[in-house]
């Protein structure tokens, strides 16, 4: 009767073995962190730190967390930080290109209406002209 103490022993010591043996296979994220950072350095080559200040932030902070996961071997909880930042800075990015497309818009439409009201003003006959030719007559 020893030998069935001794089997369950045996199988649960080859469970947890197999359990550690595949915890060790998981792979560092280093792709998954490449990713995060050159997202967050295109967002920030964009401005996103004055047009998504919030977004970059929220970005940079899991990615911090991304780089404390790893540190400490976490590695599944590092790729899933890092995903997340890389897509929170592509979000930054984004919404960056958004806010400044549109500030470009506006200016062009400033520039549009003043350009308008000029040639409008040089195409009409101004009180100079029309007194000069009415006065003529």
């Amino acid at each position: 009767m020893a030998r069935i103490p001794t089997k369950i022993h045996v199988v649960l010591l080859g469970i947890g073995l197999t359990a550690l043996a595949g915890c060790a296979s998981t792979p560092p994220p280093n792709s998954a962190m490449t990713q995060a950072r050159q997202m967050l350095a295109a967002a920030r080559a964009v401005q996103a730190t004055v047009f998504a200040p919030l977004e970059l932030g929220e970005a940079q902070a899991k990615f911090n967390f991304a780089q404390q996961a790893l540190a400490k071997q976490a590695y599944e909880q590092a790729r899933m930080l890092a995903n997340e930042a890389e897509v929170t800075a592509e979000l930054a990015r984004a919404r960056s290109r958004l806010k400044d497309m549109q500030h470009k818009i506006q200016m062009q439409r400033t520039e549009n209406t003043r350009l308008r009201r000029e040639l409008l003003g040089r195409n009409s006959p101004s009180s100079s002209d029309a007194t000069k030719s009415g006065g003529g007559a």
